[in-house]
Parts: C-alpha cells; structure tokens; sequence
C-alpha cells in the first residue's frame, strides 16, 4: 500500500470510528485522574463506532489495517456489553486499571497517534487534506493500477511523456506565460500495490486537467458498450476544453490548425494514459456499479474515444 493511501485510510478509519471523540473524552477525564468523572458519555459513541466498524471490515483496504491491530476484540459484542458498564461516573484513576477499559483506550489512542506520526514523517502535509481540494493550489494526484507483473520502465515514460504532452497542451490553451510554461512538474512519485503520481502545476491547470478525465470517465463508465463513432465525436466535441478551443478559433484567438493540433492531443494524450490505467485518484476511488480498475482493464478493447 502507498504511503498516501495508508495516511489517506487510516484517517478515514480514525473519522469513521470516532477515535478523537472517544481518545478527547477520556483525556479530559484524565486531567485530573483523583476527581469523579462523567465517562458514560462514551457510550452513545461506542455504539455509533461500532456500527461504522462493521461496514468498513467489508472493505479490503480498511480490513487490513483493522485486522492488523486487532480491532475486532475491542468491538466484539461481549466487550461493547461489558464495557457500557464500566463507563460510568468515577475517578479516572479507578477506571484505567480495569484492562478492557485501557484496552478502548490504547486502540483509538494508538490510531490518532499513528495518524500524526504518517503525515509527519511519511507523506508531505500538503497531501493529507482532501485530494479534490488540492486542485485549489494546483496539485493534482493520479494513480496508476498496477497488475500483478507491474510496469516496466518503458511504460512510465509514456505515462510521464502524455502526461507532459497533456499539460503543455492546456497551458496553451489557457495562455499561460512563456516563462510559465515549465512550472508544470512531477513532484510526488508513492509505489505500493499501485503508484501514486503527483502534479504541481498553475492552479486552472490543474482543475482543466481533472476536468477532462473526470467527463471523459463520466462517458466511459455510462457508454461502454456503445461504440458508435458518431456517439463518440459528438461526444468528444461536448468537452468544456473543446468548446473552449473552437470559442477561441471563431474569436481569432487560435488558428484552424491549432484549435486542430490542441483537439488531437487532448483525445489522443488522454486515450493513451486512460489505456495505461492512469485516472486522477479521487476518481480511481469513486464507487461505481462496475469498479473503476475492471473499466481500466476492459478498455483497451472498448476503445470508446477512437472507435
């Protein structure tokens, strides 16, 4: 798993399991260990957890993790039971010694600390807010799906070469400054099962880029079993950055071979990395009838933008 993914995982298990809510609880009880303490409050939490607990054990990604630090004996039905009656107004002191209290307590402590100690030291803190958000400062991060042989060195250069192809190209389209033109890099390159690759570029860049997967991916997953080329040009003619591109030829602004030469490199630069398996990873992790790593797969004989 990519370090991103795990900091990304682990904070969604931490907010599903309302681990700050139960650790700030008992740390405010802890204060002042000596002195009676309201700890029932916990309860109505508990039980809450508990029920997002059960949805996320259905999930690969999340049930790793919480196998891994033995989730499943905090949240056994006997332990929730005996726990609602240790929970009670006391000294904390009192309570802590009891082992399956301490045990609830060391388990969502552990994960907010293992939370803080990901970001810190494994993944740069500009990564770990919400990746739509990044845009608004011109990241953006893709993931590649990797099959079980991986990629060969080759291959990420394609990936890396229409990626660049792709950027220059909307950068033109958007005017961007000559001295501009080259801020757009890689700045994140995270290996695990898949690879994570990260994009630092002006900011309309950024958001001109996700838009064109994200309408391209929205037809894919809806239309992939009508080939029809008449579909797909209409189709490829709908994109906001090609009307952009025929808006700017009726104003003068491009000439005919350009508003050409930029149409052909936004379909052929983004057909060639959708057939690498390269989306944009909050679109990778959006939940479709049909998971987005089996459409990539597929593709390559759908061919919907070249049919």
């Amino acid at each position: 798993m990519q370090k991103l993914d795990f900091s990304i995982n682990i904070g969604h298990v931490i907010s599903e399991l309302c681990s700050e809510q139960i650790v700030a609880i008992f740390d405010q009880g802890f204060k002042l260990p000596g002195t009676t303490f309201n700890y029932t409050s916990i309860t109505p939490i508990l039980f809450a957890s508990k029920s997002k607990y059960d949805n996320l054990v259905k999930t690969e990604e999340y049930a790793s993790i919480l196998n891994k630090i033995n989730a499943s004996e905090v949240y056994e039905e006997a332990n929730l039971a005996f726990l609602t009656t240790q929970l009670r107004n006391m000294p904390g002191r009192d309570l802590i010694i009891n082992d399956k209290v301490s045990r609830l307590y060391s388990f969502h402590k552990s994960l907010v600390d293992l939370k803080k100690i990901t970001t810190e030291l494994l993944v740069d803190k500009k990564f770990s807010g919400d990746l739509d958000s990044l845009m608004d400062t011109g990241y953006l991060i893709f993931q590649i799906a990797i099959e079980e042989d991986g990629l060969e060195p080759s291959q990420y250069l394609k990936i890396i070469t229409a990626l660049d192809e792709l950027i220059k190209t909307i950068e033109k389209i958007n005017g961007q400054s000559d001295e501009d033109k080259n801020s757009a890099r890689i700045i994140m390159l995270d290996s695990g099962s898949d690879t994570n690759l990260g994009i630092k570029s002006q900011v309309e860049t950024a958001k001109s880029l996700f838009l064109i997967f994200k309408e391209i991916w929205d037809f894919i997953t809806n239309h992939r079993f009508y080939k029809t080329k008449q579909q797909n040009e209409a189709f490829m003619e709908s994109l906001t950055i090609r009307q952009k591109i025929v808006e700017m030829q009726k104003n003068g602004v491009l000439t005919e071979d350009e508003a050409k030469e930029y149409s052909f490199m936004i379909k052929t630069r983004t057909d060639t990395l959708i057939g690498l398996k390269v989306l944009p990873k909050s679109i990778m992790n959006t939940n479709h009838l049909v998971e987005n790593k089996y459409m990539l797969k597929e593709y390559r004989g759908l061919k919907l933008l070249e049919s």
